[in-house]
């Protein structure tokens, strides 16, 4: 269904059910209330279908089709034509026609008046008998209006070969048009390099006046792609003509979200967000529900750059997630804001859903954002060198698509030796976007210790509005906070943030490995026998991702039926303290609770991220790299979780546990058969890894077989 329709149909139905005046309704949608009467006879003669027509009358002084398709091509071979040259190239081929006349064909096929349209309407100008000037006009309409409904990779190969026909056929304004989305497209792919040539290449078909929107958009997506590459000064070039084309432009919300978003990619999240908030406070126009939602998107990721997390939170709680394209970018900036107020356990658990909800043109950019709070995580609970390894994970990844700002900040936070990198002579556009610098004056700080470098960093997150990625990159650079904490001096940082483990250093934090026999860490391993009872009761702990735990909950899953429970968890809570040599304050009742200081980590939260990353990789068709991320998951196991525990706790922990093992080795070994044929052998990581799958689950031996002999 096209826009034209569907703003039809939306009026006639408001009209119907309202009970407003044919007036009142008609100036809602900004139309002439004889065009609302006129609709509104159509829908009651035949429905919703009739109000699709293409024309109300035939004109009397309507031109006959060849003339009119001689007309539409004098503007589709030279774009910069203008009306008046137009009737003078007529009048030599013996037409006398009025500039009123070419105006209003041209319009009617889409090739002036652009100005005037939003985004949407973009994609439906066209006329529906445009087939009849040539074939190439059909099919760019049909492909114009089938944008939101095709994967941005295929829709880039599909409007490249449009766009080539087109030219071919000399239809350059049509193909100018078609250029644009495609650059679209690139733009969403992260090819900024083929983005820009092809942005060049429109260029030249642009008139150098009028047709402001088209102007606008090319602009647009040229500080896009010179943003992307780290050209940050030429982008701001492109983001100031981008504002001047807008103040001659009627106020068109879309079309400043558009430059918000430039705004964004460039680092300037100030004027970002000031515009963002003038569009809410309707200083450039009115706008629909449906785009209020991805005003306040917009919005909420500005705030958790900036670090507002309850303002962003509370923002988020305005946009209606049911909707398939806010799913992903919700739990995102959820876990950020997470991971920005200390609670570890929350920021881990939204961005492993956020990975697996996203659609298949958000996997990079989330995927990106997710690996970085997983190594927060961990940096946070002091495994600084697992956190680079996170990162170092996925970085190839990056690195082939291009995304230059990532990759800088990625090599940085990875790195364990950040004097060598400070020291390094970067260019001058690496250091010129506002995030490679802040991590770049972070790293200095870490390597110098020096009070007047991170005041430095501090400052410019505050002014930059950097400050929620101050916050996350400085789980990575914790040594100045340390610092500055043990003489006593003021950090910036919240109160709730210095209490991550990280900057605490008397917080203990353990790492409970229960994915085989259980293995408990804190910092050394803590070799000693520990009953099964005891030990499935540190795993709840490990696992249950809350401080405080009602007593009558451990009661009805450690004993049932016991009568006298309290004795037994209060001789339990003793032993536990002896064996991880813990304080009476860390694990203590308080009225009805059991309270919980202590920080853990487990292996099966692990597991989980690994299969949550391999299968984003797997949906990008990156199947190396999701088999080496499947392979790192399925390792983890040992042998089978919870041997001698049969507490109610236990036996359900491991029936989940098991479950999701064998879901997703089957999926894995499924996947080997359907990727067998571009493989030579299977690698000695994935037959240890299917090794260890027969070991864990028997039952998938059978299926494991087949995959074998058809490797």
């Amino acid at each position: 269904m096209n826009t034209r329709l569907k703003k039809r149909i939306t009026a006639v139905e408001y009209y119907l059910m309202q009970k407003k005046s044919l007036r009142a309704s008609a100036r809602k949608f900004k139309i002439s209330h004889l065009t609302l009467w006129r609709w509104v006879n159509w829908y009651k003669q035949g429905g919703k279908e009739n109000l699709d027509r293409e024309q109300i009358f035939k004109p009397w002084n309507k031109f006959e089709r060849i003339i009119e398709n001689r007309i539409v091509l004098l503007k589709e071979k030279n774009p910069s034509l203008t009306v008046s040259k137009a009737k003078a190239i007529l009048l030599k081929q013996e037409l006398n026609v009025s500039t009123n006349g070419i105006w209003s064909v041209w319009k009617r096929y889409g090739l002036v008046g652009l100005a005037k349209i939003t985004n949407e309407e973009f994609f439906d100008v066209l006329p529906v008998k445009a087939h009849a000037v040539s074939p190439l006009l059909k099919r760019a309409k049909d492909l114009l209006n089938a944008f939101d409904n095709i994967q941005f990779a295929e829709y880039y190969k599909k409007a490249r070969r449009l766009r080539l026909s087109l030219e071919k056929k000399k239809l350059n304004y049509t193909a100018m048009r078609v250029g644009i989305t495609e650059a679209v497209a690139l733009s969403w792919i992260a090819k900024s390099e083929k983005h820009l040539s092809l942005i060049y290449h429109l260029r030249k078909w642009m008139p150098k006046r009028g047709n402001l929107y088209l102007r606008y958009q090319l602009m647009l997506h040229e500080g896009i792609a010179h943003a992307r590459l780290l050209k940050i000064e030429k982008a701001l070039l492109c983001a100031k003509q981008c504002h001047k084309i807008l103040k001659k432009i009627q106020n068109v919300p879309q079309l400043w979200r558009e430059l918000a978003n430039l705004y964004y990619h460039i680092g300037r999240c100030n004027d970002a967000l000031q515009i963002v908030e003038k569009i809410l406070n309707g200083d450039f126009g009115t706008f629909n529900r449906n785009d209020r939602d991805f005003f306040y998107a917009d919005r909420a990721n500005l705030l958790a750059t900036s670090g507002q997390y309850r303002q962003c939170l509370a923002t988020l709680n305005k946009i209606d997630e049911r909707k398939p394209v806010f799913r992903a970018l919700i739990l995102m900036l959820r876990a950020q804001c997470m991971l920005g107020q200390a609670n570890i356990y929350e920021a881990a658990g939204y961005a492993r859903r956020a990975i697996e909800l996203a659609q298949k043109n958000e996997i990079l950019t989330s995927l990106h954002a997710a690996s970085l709070i997983f190594a927060g995580i961990s940096a946070a609970a002091g495994e600084g060198t697992k956190a680079r390894a996170v990162i170092r994970r996925l970085n190839p990844l990056f690195k082939r698509s291009r995304m230059e700002k990532n990759v800088f900040v990625r090599e940085f936070l990875s790195s364990s030796n950040t004097r060598r990198l400070c020291m390094r002579k970067y260019k001058v556009e690496m250091l010129s976007h506002p995030v490679c610098l802040l991590v770049f004056l972070m790293a200095k700080a870490s390597s110098t210790l020096k009070l007047t470098d991170y005041r430095h960093a501090y400052n410019y997150a505050a002014t930059h509005n950097l400050l929620g990625l101050f916050h996350r990159f400085l789980l990575f650079f914790p040594e100045p906070v340390i610092k500055i904490l043990a003489k006593g001096k003021f950090s910036g940082l919240p109160k709730q943030y210095l209490q991550l483990p990280v900057y605490r250093q008397d917080i203990p934090v353990y790492r409970i490995d229960f994915l085989g026999t259980v293995q408990i860490y804190c910092g050394n391993r803590i070799r000693k026998n520990i009953p099964p009872k005891d030990m499935a009761f540190i795993i709840y702990l490990a696992t249950v991702k809350t401080k405080r735990i009602p007593v009558n909950i451990i009661y009805q899953k450690f004993w049932p039926t016991s009568q006298k429970p309290s004795r037994n968890l209060s001789h339990l809570l003793v032993r536990i303290r002896k064996v991880l040599k813990l304080a009476t304050h860390y694990i203590n009742i308080i009225q009805d609770d059991l309270q919980c200081e202590c920080q853990f980590i487990t292996d099966y939260e692990e597991f989980e991220t690994h299969i949550a990353q391999a299968k984003a990789l797997e949906r990008i068709d990156k199947w190396k790299m999701a088999e080496k991320v499947y392979c790192q998951a399925f390792l983890l196991f040992r042998e089978k979780p919870f041997a001698r525990m049969y507490d109610s706790f236990s036996e359900e922990k491991r029936l989940e546990v098991i479950f999701k093992f064998e879901e997703n080795a089957r999926h894995f070994i499924e996947e080997l058969k359907k990727n067998g044929d571009k493989q030579k052998k299977i690698s000695d990581a994935v037959t240890i890894t299917l090794q260890r799958i027969t070991e864990i689950a028997p039952s998938l031996q059978g299926c494991l077989f087949e995959s074998l002999r058809y490797n």
